[in-house]
């Protein structure tokens, strides 16, 4: 009996030992993480470079000029002389066209002429003063004859004074009457001919535009709406001047989007100064993106998901975790494709295993090399 329960104490003292051993297993077990539970889904992961990587999106446009303007007289008369054709490069200054001034001319010199009868005429009534003031000075003269000597010498001065207003006032017609250009640029077009009757109600004699810094109009897709920033640098291909390159700089984006066309305008500035563009003139444009340090990076096709849904998305490792994370996409290249917003540097995506997982799912992962950066 003795014997009995002491073997009875035995069992329930190795039970009791026993216990902390059964409930510490599952947490040992949970310690190895997925390793222990080969029902997870299997991914293949990469990480993103570091370095911002180089990159060259494409569009395309037409050259426009900053400014034109419309030029012409504010006098009535026929044109006598036109120097200019379209298409023509003109100086700041240079003289475009002249009317007709012979009668404002010999108008002109009528005056000029009536001018020097009333300057000898005030040199006579000074001198006849100055006889006047000597002969008051011996009494010789009355008070009223010397202020009639004055007064003769004050209307010369008078009218001399009209008579160089009136010649000021043929000058500014005569100047008004020929046609300078306000500043460099070229003749787009032009509205009359030799012998025109010009009148100021229809006085447009030629279009004048200002390009020696042409703007690029460039098209392009919505989806670059938030990357393409002033500053960036723009290379242009002209068609019409046999693939001539010019550059540039990108100054501005539209404020919108077309609806129609789903697309935007970006606008550079180009150097001119050799006249070669032309308004109108059609481009292919190529945009440095990393002139604004834009880190873009090409992944596999594989790991986008949700494209028709015009919300692509990639799923990025973390703790284990496949976590969602929305992108915005570029171009595609071969069996990769351009990331344009979205990624930063150091994220590890999924680029296999990716269809059969939802966010936030449990994955074990196999690490690849890292991502490489577009060239």
């Amino acid at each position: 009996m003795h014997e009995r329960r002491h073997c009875s104490i035995k069992i329930f003292i190795l039970a009791f030992l026993a216990i902390p051993a059964v409930f510490a297993y599952p947490i040992v077990a949970g310690a190895s993480g997925n390793e222990t539970r080969p029902n997870l889904p299997r991914v293949v992961v990469m990480k993103i470079g570091s370095t911002p990587s180089s990159q060259v999106i494409s569009g395309m446009g037409s050259i426009s000029c900053p400014k034109t303007v419309e030029l012409g007289f504010d006098e009535n008369g026929i044109i006598s002389e036109l120097r200019v054709d379209e298409g023509d490069a003109v100086q700041e200054g240079q003289v475009l066209a002249r009317l007709d001034s012979e009668v404002l001319e010999a108008e002109k010199r009528s005056t000029e002429a009536r001018l020097s009868a009333a300057r000898a005429e005030l040199k006579f009534n000074q001198n006849e003063l100055e006889k006047k003031e000597n002969l008051f000075s011996k009494s010789a003269i009355s008070d009223t004859d010397l202020r009639k000597a004055a007064l003769e010498v004050e209307k010369s001065k008078a009218s001399i004074d009209y008579i160089q207003a009136e010649i000021k006032t043929a000058e500014a017609r005569l100047k008004r009457r020929t046609l300078n250009a306000p500043m460099a640029g070229l003749v787009s077009e032009k509205h009359v001919e030799l012998g025109s009757v010009i009148s100021p109600n229809s006085n447009k004699v030629v279009s004048l535009i200002s390009c020696r810094d042409a703007f690029a109009e460039i098209e392009l897709g919505e989806k670059l709406f938030a990357v393409i920033q002033p500053g960036m640098s723009v290379r242009l291909k002209v068609d019409a001047l046999e693939g001539h390159a010019f550059e540039g700089r990108i100054i501005r984006t539209a404020p919108q989007i077309d609806k129609k066309h789903r697309t935007f305008v970006a606008k550079a500035v180009v150097d001119n100064s050799r006249w070669l563009l032309r308004p109108g003139m059609f481009f292919r444009a190529e945009i440095d993106l990393t002139s604004n340090k834009q880190l873009l990076v090409l992944i596999p096709k594989s790991a986008i998901s949700g494209v028709g849904t015009g919300q692509p998305f990639v799923f990025l490792l973390k703790g284990g975790l496949a976590v969602k994370r929305t992108v915005q996409t570029g171009n595609v290249r071969g069996d990769k494709i351009e990331i344009l917003h979205g990624l930063e540097k150091g994220d590890i995506i999924i680029i296999d295993g990716n269809k059969n997982i939802s966010d936030l799912d449990e994955v074990k992962a196999e690490y690849v090399e890292s991502l490489p950066e577009t060239q």
